[in-house]
Order: C-alpha cells, then structure tokens, then sequence
C-alpha cells in the first residue's frame, strides 16, 4: 500500500532493506542485510549451517546471477568457490527474480504460513476480531474473485468519482486528507503518526511523507539504455490501468505521458536513495506553519486545519521537502487535469491486486515483466504476500511464532548478541583513531542498546478492534482491507500525543530480516531469520558466529554507520562527536565508497555512495566476528564458510539491473568477497598473496569500526 509518512519509509527499508540483514531501520526506514527477501534468503534445505558447506579449495562454479564461470580458487573468489556446488544445483523458480540461501528461507516461512491462513476458516468458533477471526475473513473475500469482479472498487467507488468530478485542485487535496485521515492512504502526499521525534525519542512525531513518484528516483534518472527498461515497463503498466478504467487507448497514452512526466520531475528533485539515511535531510523539523509558507499550495488551511485540526505551532518532520516543493509547483488551476489522473493512477497502482482478476493480471504481469521472471505469480501467491507482508502481517506473526518459535533459540540468540556487544565494547575501547570522549559516548551508546529477538512483547492488532465480514456476510476483499486500515489509523491518530511505546515493532517477526532502529537505539533479530542457515540450534559456534553472528554484527554496526552515527544512547538526533573524530569519521568513510567502487569492477557492479551505510555496517560485523572467533579460538574458515553460504544466490538480469538502481545493499558477491578482502585474518587462514583475485593492499583495506 501507500507509503505511511516517516513509518512508511522505515518499513519499506525494514522489507527492502531489511530483507534481510539489511539496513539499520533508521526513522523511517532501514534494514538489516539484504534490501529484498529475493536476494536475502537463507537456505533451508540443508539440515545445519555447517553441513550445508562444502569443503572445496576451488571447482567449476556459477556467478551470482547464474552464468557459468572458469574454475575459481577460494584464493581468486571466495564467493564462487564455496557456493558452486549450490548455486549449480538451484533453478530460479519461474515466478521468482532470484534464488538463493535467504529465498529459500522465504519459502519455508510462506509454505508455513499459507498452511496457518488456510486453516483459519476451519476454527469456527474463533473470535472474528481475533488473528484467527480476522485472517479467515481476509482470506476468505480475497479468494472470492467472482465477488470482487462483480463489486469492482467497491468502498473506492465513491472516492474515485469524486475525483473524476472535481472542480478545483483544492477539492483534490480535500479528497486526499479525507482518505488520509480515515484510513491512513493517500494518493498525493501522505501525513502519517507513530513514529518517534528525531530530537526527543520518547514522543511522537507527526510526519510528512514522500511524495507519490511512481518508480524511485535512480530508475526515473537512468542512463544506461539497460537500465531504462524499468521505466519504460512501469509506463506501459500504468497505461494498461488507464486502459482497464475506461480510457481509449490514445487517451491512456497521453494520459500516462503526462502522469509519468510529472512522477519523473517530482523524483528528480527529490532525495537519493543512501540519503533517506541521514536524519539531517531525510526527516526536516517544521512547525505547520513554516512548512505553510514554504509549500502554501500543497497545505492550505482546509487540509491543515479543517481536515487534520492541526495547529501553526504544530510540529512535522517532512521526509523530502525538494519533492514536496516541486509537487507544490504543479497545484494550479492549469494542471487540474493531470493532477486528477495523478490521484487515479495512484489509486489504480496501490490497489490492483485487491480487485478486480483484470486488474490483478496487470499488475502481475507488470511484476513479471519488472523481475525477469517467466512466470507471473500466482493468484494464491499473490494473495499470501499481501496478508503475510501488508495487511496482517501482525496476526500471521502471531501465529508463526506460536507454532515455529523455539523459547530456547530466542534466549540462545540473545546471548550471542551479549558475545558481540561485549566484543564491540572493547574494540570500540581500542580505537586509534577515536578520542575519549567520542568513544565514552560511543560506549554509552552500545551499552544501552535494546535487544529485540523473535517477536515483541506486545501486538500491534490488540490495540484496536474491526469489524471484517466473510463473503457469506456480504464482505469483499476491498472493503475489508480499508477497514482494516480505518481501525489502524483511528489508533494511530488517538495515540498521536502519547508516549512512544517503545514495544511495538515496525516489522513482522515473520520476515526473514534482521535490523537496527536508531530511534529506540534498537536491534531486531526477527523470527523468520532465525532458521538454518543463518540459524541453526544444531550447528557448531563457529557455523552460528558466521551466519547470524554476523546478521548481529551488521546490525549493531548500523548503531555507528553514517546515519546511525547521528543518533545518541536514547535515540535522539544528537550530536556526540568531537569535530576531529567526525572528520576522521568521515575521510573513513569515503575510502570505503572508493574501495566497493574498484571490488565492483572485479566481481558486481556497485554503487559505492549509495550503498556506504550497508557496507560499513557489513564491514563492521565481520570485523568483530572475526575477533570473537579468535579469542575463543575458533575456526576462522568454518566462520567464513558459513557467512559465504547465507548470501549464495543467483539472480535474473532485469531483477539484478533494477537492484543495482535502487538497493542500498551491495550485491551478494560483494557482501562476501569485498567483506573479507578488507578482513586481515582472511589474508592469514587462506594464505592470499598478492596476485590473487582477493587480494587487497593492507593500505587500501577499509577499516573504520
């Protein structure tokens, strides 16, 4: 659905980021090591991380998007060597982008989960506002396709001819606050509630969302004519919406000509991807009336006071004010025409797949045509993403973790997080190129970070109640989904002045993801990726420090990457650094820009300055798995061995250019080879010497943390 203001970004970093291991899920968004669960998915066939690991020195082996390669020495790339066999045996399914470890874990918990939603109509004496009640009845109108055909937009209807009709662009903007405002949707910008204040972490803050752009920045703005598909895909899917609505299809050309045109220039002066990192342009401080002043046309006093209540003196943090400032340019009078089909493509776009089968089939076959895939996706998988993913996520992770969560393995991995803490603490400590100062606040810092493990300890669904109805009475998906989002957002708008409650999550522990959440100075290591091979409760120390060791290095390491590090002990916006150290800081982090740029040109291509923050925090975990290890004295090679298996993977060449646009994480390759090419223990366990593919010249190996 629509992005959620601040709340929306975070989660869409958390699934996209976070798809596992990701980003750290900075205030609106970031995850923990893999920007998509495609990419990021452990594999589950094997019965423990160890044994999933072959023991060869070099073999015939495939690259990670599939092409077959010359025989590769662990000594030339890492990646390839240990993952040959593994990646030679998979087959990308025909409606996936990628396989791989972390897909494979993906499956496992789809495979659960789709047997947990389908058995919920089977408990006939189930509450209908309990997890059980409320999926039957979402499962139930979701598979009734005869209905949905027949009722077609069923609550939008109304929405969508009010749009049609309008006469002013004030009348636009009154449609979208009223659908804001009562379900939490929007079809022009979106003012969300619930997450915490950048300066004071234990409030809330109102928040200004993105503007809506269709595609992200970097695909809009691609040079490279490969890369251009992506838009050309998305134009040729949002004409084939206009098509279905009624349009001739010359006027759908030209509708979508101008439509697209007006997403483009909107992302065009907006921010770019790694910049949602940094608190100091991503979540801008205004009072509403300032915000007024600089964007008069997009926040009239009908919006802001009559709509909203909200008062001049009001505070809002706005995610992207270029963006917001540029729409605000196309609210005339002149521009009401494409403004209005601006609002029907958003609506077309965020709710095909809860319509009508035309609809549905546009967007898979959108979907298909984005990923490479040759196959479109399933009605039944398509349905299953959106309850599992979107609509209640909460509830299937209610039902996951009661069936498939172990006690004992969530307090296991607890301990391992105190193990690392513990070794950050002193190597932090032992800094040389850090002050006293610095490091006692950065120890300040690390000491008080929250640990989140498997699910929270409290739900989200149990704050309010809703009323959704089963196709016998009367329901249809549409309309159950927006009272879902009714209830939701009545919550979130009731709540707005209250404390934050600091034990509700923003992602489902169902997620195969892990990540760091600078506001509540928070690390998360959610259930779905606590399974082989990132976890297994049978594998060696060694296995476990390799794979979900380094899951939690990573995201400890968000703490103090270049986002994280503007975020003090409590989770406020603060800043902790002496002038020397930042710059320090700072010259630091632009050698590992330079290093993944010249790694990129050995083995995937990267963008360097987009995908900083995950590379330091990718960088940063190794570092303090290996030295762990070390003083346990443990087996460097069953360490490394294990973290190469968890990012095996392949990928299909349109889904592997669309990543390379918009993911904020490097390529699986380089999460291998370009971590331990930095890392000097790796030089010593495999003997690398100059000449070989691996090798990095000590002074141009990256260190920071």
């Amino acid at each position: 659905m629509k992005k959620r203001g601040v709340t929306g970004r975070i989660i869409a970093v958390l699934t996209a980021a976070a798809m596992l291991l990701g980003c750290s899920a900075q205030s609106t968004t970031q995850s923990t090591t893999q920007s998509s669960t495609e990419n990021s998915t452990p594999d589950s066939t094997q019965s423990s991380t160890e044994s999933s690991i072959p023991d060869a020195t070099q073999g015939s082996t495939q690259n990670s998007t599939g092409m077959q390669t010359e025989t590769v020495r662990l000594q030339d790339n890492y990646y390839d060597a240990v993952n040959h066999e593994r990646i030679e045996a998979w087959e990308i399914p025909a409606d996936r982008s990628a396989y791989g470890s972390l897909t494979a874990m993906q499956e496992k918990v789809e495979d659960r989960m789709w047997e947990l939603i389908q058995n919920t109509p089977n408990d006939t004496e189930a509450d209908p506002d309990s997890d059980t009640g409320r999926l039957s009845a979402l499962y139930l109108t979701g598979m009734d396709m005869e209905t949905r055909n027949r009722e077609g937009y069923g609550i939008l209807t109304e929405v969508i001819s009010g749009i049609k009709n309008a006469k002013t662009v004030e009348e636009l903007l009154l449609i979208n606050a009223g659908i804001n405002r009562r379900y939490g949707n929007s079809f022009l910008y979106n003012i969300g509630f619930g997450a915490a204040d950048p300066e004071d972490s234990n409030h809330k803050v109102i928040g200004l969302g993105s503007v809506e752009t269709g595609l992200e920045r970097e695909i809009w703005l691609a040079e490279d004519e490969e890369d251009q598909k992506q838009a050309a895909y998305f134009t040729d899917y949002v004409q084939r919406l206009f098509e279905l609505n009624g349009y001739s299809t010359g006027e759908a050309k030209e509708t979508t000509e101008a439509v697209c045109g007006m997403m483009k220039e909107i992302a065009a002066a907006g921010l770019e991807a790694a910049e949602f990192y940094d608190p100091s342009r991503a979540y801008l401080r205004y009072t509403f009336g300032d915000l007024q002043k600089e964007c008069p046309a997009a926040l009239p006093d009908s919006v802001l006071k009559d709509v909203w209540g909200f008062s001049d003196q009001e505070i809002v943090t706005v995610e992207d004010i270029g963006a917001l400032k540029k729409f605000s340019e196309y609210l005339t009078a002149e521009n009401l025409d494409v403004l209005k089909a601006f609002m029907e493509c958003t609506i077309y776009r965020d709710n095909a797949g809860f319509l009508t089968a035309d609809m549905l089939d546009a967007k898979l076959d959108y979907e298909q045509q984005r990923e490479g895939l040759s196959e479109k996706k399933s009605y039944e998988k398509t349905l299953l993403i959106q309850l599992n993913d979107m609509l209640a996520s909460y509830e299937c992770g209610r039902l996951y973790t009661e069936t498939y969560m172990p006690e004992e393995n969530k307090t296991e991995v607890e301990g391992i997080i105190r193990d690392i803490i513990s070794v950050y603490h002193e190597r932090i400590a032992a800094l040389d190129w850090m002050s006293e100062p610095t490091k006692e606040k950065a120890i300040e810092k690390l000491d008080a970070i929250s640990i989140q493990v498997a699910y929270p300890k409290v739900w989200e669904q149990d704050f309010y109640t809703v009323d959704l109805r089963k196709p016998e009475e009367g329901g249809l998906y549409i309309d159950n989904l927006f009272a879902l989002f009714e209830a939701r957002m009545e919550y979130m708008y009731n709540t707005r002045y209250d404390p934050v409650n600091r034990d509700l999550w923003v992602s489902q522990p169902q997620e195969v993801n892990a990540y760091y959440y600078p506001p509540t100075n928070s690390i998360y290591i959610l259930a779905g990726i606590m399974q082989d091979p990132v976890y297994s409760a049978d594998a060696s120390y060694e296995a476990k420090l390799g794979a979900i060791g380094t899951v939690i290095g990573h995201e400890l390491s968000h703490a103090f990457d270049v986002g994280g590090s503007q975020y003090d002990a409590n989770g406020n916006v603060s800043n902790w650094w002496t002038e020397e150290d930042m710059n320090e800081f700072t010259a630091r982090t632009g050698k590992v820009v330079d290093y993944y740029n010249e790694m990129g040109g050995r083995f995937q291509r990267v963008n360097g300055e987009q995908t900083l923050s995950e590379n330091i925090a990718d960088l940063g975990g190794m570092a303090v798995i290996t030295e762990l290890a070390r003083k346990n004295d443990l087996d460097l090679t069953k360490v490394y061995e294990a973290y190469a298996v968890v990012w095996a993977n392949k990928q299909r060449p349109d889904y592997a250019s669309y990543l390379y646009l918009v993911d904020t994480h490097s390529p699986s390759a380089l999460r291998v080879n370009a971590v331990l090419a930095a890392t000097d223990a790796f030089y010593e366990v495999y003997d690398v010497k100059e000449g070989d593919g691996m090798y990095v010249a000590p002074e141009s190996r990256p260190q920071i943390w």
